[in-house]
C-alpha cells in the first residue's frame, strides 16, 4: 500500500472514493460543530474551507514522501487581532 501512495496516478483514480468516504462526511461533521458550537463559543472561526486536502504539499512528496496524507485535521481558531499575526494558509488542491 505505501508504494502505491506514492503513485499519483494511483491517488487520482481513488480521489472520488476518498471524497465520498472520507471528505464530505468530515466537512458534514465540521459544518455541525459550527453549527451547534457558534453561538457557546463567540469569536471562534470554524472554517469550512481546505478541511480534509488528501494531497501534500509537491516539496513534502520531493522529499520520499507519500503523496496523499494519512491523516486528517480540524482546527477551531480565534481570528487574528490585526493583519500582521501569522495564519495557516488554506489548502491548494493537487498540490
Amino acid at each position: 500500500m505505501a508504494g502505491r501512495q506514492k503513485n499519483a496516478e494511483w491517488l487520482d483514480k481513488r480521489d472520488t472514493d476518498y471524497q465520498r468516504l472520507i471528505r464530505l462526511p468530515f466537512l458534514a461533521l465540521a459544518d455541525s460543530m459550527r453549527y451547534k458550537l457558534t453561538a457557546e463559543v463567540r469569536g471562534y472561526h470554524f472554517p469550512l474551507r481546505g478541511i480534509g486536502c488528501i494531497k501534500k504539499s509537491s516539496n513534502k512528496v520531493a522529499q520520499g514522501g507519500a503523496h496523499f496524507k494519512d491523516w486528517i485535521s480540524y482546527i477551531v481558531t480565534r481570528p487574528s487581532e490585526n493583519r500582521f499575526e501569522k495564519n495557516p494558509p488554506p489548502c491548494k488542491r493537487g498540490g
